[in-house]
């Protein structure tokens, strides 16, 4: 048995037994790199009405990162005990730069579970 690959064993094995305790204790962050997931934003406005202000996207977008990331302010009022450890911290959501927005009108005034609002020919 080579001596090298057993030493190399034990290390992986000592940094992958520190790293899953530390994951599961929420703990962990990974400084390798940051997951940036690009979202681009579809929104369906009635047809006689002005689409929503930029600053209300933007402010749906930061909730979103706050709620990834556990910045919310009800993250600890909130959230079940058991997911408090889940949360991201190598990935975050950036706006698509192309097109950022998309917005599309309709006449529909409401949208049920059966993905109608997906299909231009359905509203």
């Amino acid at each position: 048995q080579d001596p090298e690959w057993q030493k190399s064993l034990d290390e992986f094995e000592t940094m992958w037994a520190e790293r899953s305790a530390a994951i599961q204790a929420g703990t962990y962050k990974s400084e390798a790199m940051t997951i940036s997931i690009p979202i681009v934003n579809h929104i369906m406005v009635p047809t006689s009405s002005p689409t929503p202000p930029s600053s209300a996207i933007a402010s749906q977008m930061q909730t979103l990162i706050d709620d990834y990331s556990a910045q919310n302010s009800d993250y600890t009022s909130g959230t079940p005990v058991e997911f408090r450890n889940v949360r991201s911290g190598t990935f975050g959501f950036s706006i698509s730069q192309d097109p950022a927005t998309e917005f599309k009108s309709t006449s529909t005034s409401s949208f049920s579970s059966n993905n109608n609002i997906k299909f231009s020919n359905s509203g």
